[in-house]
């Protein structure tokens, strides 16, 4: 090859590199933003921070400005491009449908993470981010947070709503403060036992039956492990400084420990078994209160708590609201629901019970089944499974349910004792129990007054009472009797002469009355009463034949 050609061929080379360089400079000056970002979403979101459209051209310097995307709701599946961000601290894509985070490997300058709401299943490729301080990882489908042992100044994760059964990574991370491991089946929370620095923590739907380890964790501001199985919250008297508390859906009863927790202003308990809550009497602090459905039969320890703004103590069993008569200026109030069920009695038997809203008036009351609510008491008219129930209008309603037994009354046997075989006698009687006894004929004796019936007791005699008196056992009514006093014939003491009208007879005595026959002074006694009368008589008699005899004697 000649010099000309080789010269000819050494310019056509350098035109050709010439040419191919200016290409090269021309072609990335002329990269656009959705050539960079392949999700469409996510191009548009840079866009709009840059003030740019999604085909415009940008700069690697114009990338370098962004600090931060936040992008919800708008279903990114792809974070490519996102490494071109060299300086982006705080990156939110949730509610979209993310799976892969492998773009974020080295983005180590990352401070905050917000991915909540895609279909993630491995945080392997963060393990690096050491940087994040809050991490977002919400509704997601992880089950292994291994990764995050190494973020140790990470001071917030919400991992709430996956499937992490394994916490012990948690124990590794020296300042996180807020943390949510809610909707996950953890169980076991011992890991967190040294956890000082949380001030919040959120433990619901997490299978849990225990708080026990969580009794070092003094700093705790708001604690929450809704919908458990928890039955001992006794770990709480470690917390003086807790503010809002949240143990709904568990099986908590004794809840007196809450009386050295003066600093809340918020607490949750409903759906409990709580019954006892004189310990809420003193949390002056208290403006949400929800103590919904549980067995709260009495809220008087709740009337000094003025300042609460928010009260729901719906499905319990109360009756009685006036002690809340001076909380006219709360924002929410129920106390619908409620449900109280008596104890049995028998027919005819009133309970008292007080119903009552918060202006202390009886709100409007439907018997079900027939019955009398009057004076604080309440009657049922029929031996049933009874019920009423009442609504105020507004918030205050429920019903009372209370079994009526039929009295099952026994038969006792009335006997009449006469006191005398001589006496009429009168069959006895049956009578059901509580009743009277019919009254019957008074009996006759002779020579003697019927005076009433009555019962021998220790005590005594007493007179039974055939209009009030009833019937309650066997019992043997006993006549009373009184004898009829014989009449006493009057006394003379004028002497009788023997033969008054001067015959020879002697007086004849009263058929009907004994003779009496004066002797001196003296008034013999009647005839019939002794020995020694009779033969007074005797002599008399023969006296007198003898006087008869000699004055014949002496006529002749």
């Amino acid at each position: 090859m000649t010099n000309k050609l080789k010269k000819i061929l050494n310019v056509t080379i350098a035109v050709m590199i010439m040419m191919l360089g200016a290409g090269a400079i021309h072609a990335a000056g002329d990269e656009t933003i959705a050539d960079i970002f392949l999700d469409s979403k996510l191009a548009s979101a840079v866009a709009n921070q840059l003030g740019k459209a999604v085909s415009d051209p940008v700069e690697q310097t114009e990338l370098n400005s962004i600090k931060e995307i936040l992008i919800t709701n708008e279903a990114v599946a792809d974070l490519t491009g996102l490494v071109r961000l060299e300086n982006l601290i705080r990156l939110k894509v949730t509610n979209g449908s993310l799976t892969d985070l492998s773009e974020l490997s080295s983005m180590t300058q990352l401070r905050f993470l917000y991915i909540g709401s895609n279909d993630i299943t491995d945080l392997e490729p963060i393990r690096s981010l050491v940087n994040l301080e809050g991490l977002e990882i919400y509704k997601n489908a992880i089950s292994d947070i291994t990764p995050l042992s190494n973020m140790p100044k990470l001071t917030y994760l919400h991992a709430y709503g996956n499937a992490i059964t394994d916490i012990a990574p948690l124990a590794a991370l020296p300042r996180i403060e807020r943390l949510d491991l809610g909707l996950n089946p953890v169980g076991d929370v011992s890991p967190l036992a040294n956890a000082v620095s949380l001030t919040s923590l959120q433990l619901n739907s997490t299978d849990i039956s225990s708080i026990e380890h969580l009794s070092q964790l003094v700093n705790l501001k708001k604690l929450g492990f809704f919908n458990n199985k928890v039955e001992d919250i006794s770990v709480l008297e470690n917390h003086p400084t807790l503010k809002s508390l949240d143990f709904s859906k568990n099986n908590v009863s004794d809840i007196s420990i809450l009386e050295n927790i003066q600093t809340l202003t918020e607490l949750r308990f409903s759906e409990n078994n709580v019954q006892d809550i004189e310990a809420l009497k003193n949390l002056k602090q208290l403006t949400i209160l929800d103590a919904s459905i549980n067995k709260i039969q009495d809220i008087q320890d709740l009337q000094l708590l003025t300042q609460v703004d928010t009260l729901l103590i719906n499905d319990n069993e109360i009756h009685d609201i006036s002690f809340l008569s001076e909380f006219n200026s709360m924002s929410k109030f129920s106390a619908a629901n409620q449900k109280i069920a008596l104890d049995t009695v028998d027919q005819g038997v009133s309970t008292e019970i007080k119903i009552s809203d918060r202006n202390n008036e009886v709100p409007a009351l439907n018997f079900v089944t027939q019955g009398l609510y009057e004076n604080g008491e309440l009657t049922w008219e029929h031996a049933e499974s009874n019920q009423l129930t009442w609504d105020n209008g507004t918030n205050f309603s429920g019903s009372i349910n209370q079994d009526v037994s039929e009295i099952q009354l026994n038969n006792y046997t009335v006997t009449f004792d006469m006191g005398s075989a001589d006496s009429n006698q009168i069959s006895s009687q049956t009578i059901v129990e509580g009743d009277t006894i019919v009254p019957v004929e008074a009996p006759q004796r002779d020579g003697f007054t019927f005076e009433g019936w009555g019962i021998n007791t220790p005590t005594g005699y007493i007179k039974w009472d055939f209009i009030n008196d009833k019937v309650h056992n066997d019992i043997t009514l006993v006549a009373q009797w009184a004898a009829i006093a014989k009449p006493n014939l009057p006394h003379d003491d004028t002497q009788i002469p023997l033969n008054p009208n001067n015959s020879d007879e002697l007086p004849q005595s009263d058929a009907t009355q004994p003779t009496q026959i004066m002797l001196g002074n003296s008034k013999l006694p009647q005839t019939g009463i002794s020995n020694h009368s009779l033969l007074i008589g005797a002599i008399l008699m023969i006296t007198g034949c003898a006087a008869i005899a000699i004055r014949k004697g002496k006529a002749s």
